[in-house]
């Protein structure tokens, strides 16, 4: 787990929006030392039910609910079930149930104290997974597309790039017919893991502009006119996603989605 000040928000987003979430154990020296990662076992996974933020007590809580499927000992954290912490935060206790023995809560700590949490702590060798849950009423669409010589430019607003020759990377228009739409956007590469092989050959990214800013503005389109939250993603992996969906309006449709790879790199 990396640390930022921005993975407690997306965690709270991923947990309302309905995502599957589970952090790894890694168990290795540096998280054995807690009391809390000597009850979970190496290598296996703990997935996350519940995100919490609460006020009580004159400061503030995350909390994280785990469910531990691996159960062979209680959880010796410092909220397992029997702590002395839901007597002293009754706020707390109210809000989060504590009486199951297949789940515990761990601390996420606040932005500052995020570090010296027990949740980053005991996981932070560990792998977070997110798995977003699109309800049915959500329509998919799928396009497959190739950076070749021509359009391998790579991203927006790099020093050598004074034509704006990023624009002439593979682009999608979506059109958008209803209010606030929500949209949902990744960009992939193939998976390495097909040819036996795990790294990538370059990184990949997209960036959202309206169609017409772009034709006002061309090579001369700057940061305040891209869409995606900042920074633009731009990722040595499989694939770049909005971390949030993103909220479209009709009356700047079209959209294009500028998908960017690294710069003479071409492939699918």
């Amino acid at each position: 787990l990396q640390c930022t000040r921005t993975l407690w928000r997306q965690l709270l987003d991923w947990s309302k929006s309905g995502c599957l979430l589970a952090v790894k154990f890694g168990g290795d020296t540096s998280t054995s030392e807690t009391e809390a990662a000597s009850t979970l076992k190496r290598g296996r996974s703990y997935p996350i039910v519940e995100a919490k933020e609460i006020r009580d007590g004159g400061k503030t809580h995350r909390l994280l609910r785990l469910t531990n499927p691996w159960m062979s000992e209680a959880y010796e954290g410092k909220w397992k079930n029997s702590s002395a912490e839901w007597i002293k935060y009754p706020t707390v206790a109210e809000e989060c149930r504590h009486d199951e023995e297949a789940y515990f809560w761990t601390e996420a700590g606040t932005d500052d104290e995020w570090e010296k949490s027990e949740f980053f702590r005991t996981f932070s060798d560990g792998v977070l997974f997110v798995n977003r849950i699109f309800p049915a009423s959500w329509q998919q669409s799928r396009m497959r597309a190739f950076w070749t010589k021509e359009t391998a430019m790579g991203p927006p607003f790099q020093p050598e790039d004074l034509k704006g020759e990023w624009l002439t990377n593979p682009q999608w228009e979506l059109h958008v017919f209803e209010p606030r739409t929500l949209c949902f956007i990744c960009v992939s590469q193939r998976d390495r893991r097909l040819d036996g092989a795990q790294d990538y050959p370059g990184s990949v990214g997209f960036a959202v502009i309206p169609a017409r800013t772009v034709m006002a503005k061309g090579p001369q389109i700057g940061r305040q006119d891209i869409l995606n939250p900042p920074p633009v993603q731009f990722r040595n992996d499989r694939d770049a996603a909005l971390s949030f969906a993103m909220t479209l309006d009709p009356k700047s449709s079209p959209y294009l989605i500028v998908a960017f790879g690294t710069r003479g790199v071409i492939g699918p």
